[in-house]
């Protein structure tokens, strides 16, 4: 056996495996960033299902280089080296579009693909042309072998030097599956428990146009409806960002963060104003605030690594990782499973390029929502916790609820999951009022961006409806309503304020320095904002 064909055969495992660990490879790492769970068997099942691959490959090289007569081997290395560049341009477009993705992250609008990009997209998903194309370098090869060899000789020799690759790729593997320490969830709570308490709900991607201002048609959003009747308004939230990892960090810290990557540990770094990448600091945020004035503070959230992020000031932490699981993980592969079982997973998904299925995306994003609506109803429930925040999943797309039906299900869109918002915000809303501190409670519900109209209408899952009721229009203002205890009439403010005000307010709320909506309204005036209107009823 020649050395040539391992290194060949590793190089065909590793093309075949690439669409499923780019993400991984990535700089910036957000991918293991954004997950919370062990590893360990999914990337060695990944490991092995490479290995297995490439023995696969390894075999049929022999194969035809021992028992195949010179015209039958040099049609078949041909048709094999053109499905091989088949899947090369593959890899290529759909490492392309996802690096496209991260590259675009801080955009409020969704650019275009480059025109390269877009075309081979377009081409390349057109099937006759791929299957004429194969069977013309076939033909070709049994007419006349000399033709394709020296393009059979360039793919094997790339092959061979792709293999190289393996060197940096492996290692990495290894230490994102053994060398992560897990995240840590909760500790005893180290100050004794207040008479009043803060609970802050935020919901992802909540619009305050779509939920306070013009519902659409078909939802009863009566939750929302009476909380805006009893609160203070912020009508005209200026958004810090388009994107949740980087809004909330901004607003639980009171900085503006724009960029941000991971480290290998799956720390936070963001780039600050002199463009060094600085680590953030849980001590300068809401959190370290609340610590430091003796609040026991807790945290359910989504998507954001939140119990990872601040491990020191949090005395009660649970967090789910949403939708965005690995690609490995969509197509079968889990942690539950032995890294055996994973490796036949995936080896059979690799050859067959199976894709993640909106069946899966759905049942995850249910379950992470059960888990999160648990935890909340928890800690609203436990009479320890002062601070409490809540990042909840919902509307953010897709759907996954009937709000005919007011079911979870394989289907739904935005405004499906609108409706599931305001059910949830009145079985918090129970919790909160048969709670021991409920008269003494304040409570906060912010949106962290608006319904990302441009993002979502290129989707496939956008529907008719979806278009219809946005008119395709972008409404960027996120909603932020405070209700204080006993509060019983509307204001709201109409004048346009920075997304990060919402720092200053609750931070003068956890320093004792705002209890009622007169003393809020005061502060934002002092910011320069006026109150927009004063009455028992929200304005129309």
């Amino acid at each position: 056996m020649k050395g040539r064909w391992v290194l060949e055969a590793s190089g065909i495992s590793l093309l075949i495996s690439l669409p499923y660990l780019a993400e991984i490879l990535f700089p910036g790492h957000l991918a293991i960033y954004h997950h919370h769970r062990a590893l360990a068997h999914v990337l060695d099942g990944l490991l092995l299902a490479m290995v297995e691959i490439l023995l696969i490959a390894l075999g049929l090289i022999a194969f035809f280089h021992h028992f195949i007569s010179f015209r039958p081997r040099a049609v078949a290395a041909a048709a094999f080296a053109t499905l091989l560049v088949f899947r090369c341009i593959n890899s290529i477009i759909s490492i392309g579009e996802q690096w496209r993705a991260g590259l675009n992250r801080d955009l409020t609008e969704a650019a275009p693909a480059p025109l390269a990009l877009a075309t081979a997209s377009h081409l390349w998903g057109i099937w006759p042309l791929r299957i004429g194309l194969l069977v013309a370098v076939t033909a070709l090869a049994c007419w006349k072998p000399s033709v394709t060899q020296p393009f059979v000789r360039v793919t094997r020799f790339g092959l061979a030097g792709f293999a190289f690759c393996l060197l940096w790729i492996v290692p990495q593997i290894l230490y994102f599956g053994h060398g992560l320490k897990p995240t840590s969830r909760v500790r005893a709570s180290v100050n004794p428990a207040r008479s009043k308490q803060i609970i802050w709900i935020l919901f992802d991607e909540l619009s305050y146009k779509f939920a306070f201002e013009q519902p659409p048609p078909g939802v009863d959003l009566a939750n929302f409806r009476k909380l805006r009747s009893e609160s203070v308004s912020l009508a005209n939230v200026q958004s810090a960002g388009f994107y949740t990892d980087r809004i909330i960090p901004s607003i639980i810290s009171g900085k503006k963060i724009d960029e941000i990557r991971s480290e290998a540990g799956r720390g936070l770094l963001y780039l600050n104003p002199e463009h060094h990448w600085v680590r953030y600091d849980e001590n300068q945020t809401l959190f370290g605030l609340a610590h430091a004035a003796g609040w026991n503070s807790a945290v359910v959230g989504w998507f954001n690594p939140y119990c990872r992020l601040f491990p020191s000031v949090l005395d009660s932490c649970l967090w789910e990782p949403g939708f965005l699981s690995l690609k490995l993980e969509s197509i079968g592969a889990s942690e539950e499973k032995s890294s055996f079982a994973n490796a036949q997973i995936l080896a059979g998904a690799f050859l067959a390029g199976r894709l993640p299925s909106g069946e899966h995306e759905a049942a995850t994003r249910i379950a992470a929502f059960e888990k999160l609506m648990t935890g909340a109803t928890s800690q609203i429930r436990d009479p320890e916790s002062d601070f409490v925040f809540i990042h909840l999943s919902v509307p953010h797309p897709t759907g996954f609820y009937s709000r005919k039906t007011h079911e979870f299900c394989v289907c739904g869109n935005y405004i499906d999951n609108l409706q599931l918002a305001d059910d949830s915000l009145g079985r918090l809303e129970e919790e909160i009022k048969h709670s021991a501190r409920a008269d003494q409670t304040t409570l906060i519900v912010s949106s962290d961006h608006s319904w990302r109209v441009p993002i979502w209408s290129q989707w496939k899952s956008w529907t008719a409806e979806e278009q219809r009721v946005s008119g395709g229009v972008f409404d960027a203002r996120p909603a932020f309503l405070v209700h204080f205890p006993g509060q019983t009439s509307a204001i709201d403010i109409a004048e346009p304020e920075p997304e990060l005000v919402e720092h200053d307010i609750i931070a003068s709320m956890l320093q004792n320095k705002l209890e009622s909506p007169a003393e809020l309204v005061a502060f934002l005036r002092s910011t320069g904002v006026q109150a927009g209107s004063e009455a028992g009823v929200p304005k129309p």
